[in-house]
């Protein structure tokens, strides 16, 4: 499991209310992930692995019920995903300057994986195969 360590940021994008956390995984080890909707688990945790890089996971889970329930057209959907996309570039710049300096941060931001969930999420589709 995890705690809550520090509170970096929340914004409410379309229906869902975003929040940042620092957070402490078990063993002492210490993460960022990204909830929603207060949820208990993050739908993107970022920690630090081999070589001292971090690297991000996402709750697929999660993201399935984001599509589910979104109900908007496809250009709605686009200016949202547009938003989520510049919070989560803000939170992960906050991560990586104030948490993970000595680590190489992998960004989701700037990976194709983040591309590829927006375009599921704008074309209603519910995983990324």
């Amino acid at each position: 499991m995890f705690r809550k360590l520090i509170f970096l940021d929340n914004q409410q994008i379309g229906a869902i209310d975003f929040q940042a956390y620092i957070i402490e995984l078990k063993g002492q080890k210490t993460a960022f992930a990204l909830f929603m909707n207060q949820l208990q688990t993050p739908l993107i945790c970022y920690s630090i692995g081999t070589k001292n890089q971090v690297h991000f996971a996402i709750d697929d889970e999660q993201f399935s019920w984001i599509v589910r329930n979104s109900l908007i057209d496809p250009q709605e959907k686009s200016e949202i995903y547009k938003k989520f996309d510049v919070f989560v570039r803000q939170v992960e710049v906050q991560a990586a300057n104030y948490f993970f300096r000595e680590a190489q941060m992998k960004y989701f931001s700037s990976s194709d994986l983040l591309a590829r969930y927006g375009q599921c999420y704008i074309e209603s589709k519910e995983s990324l195969t």
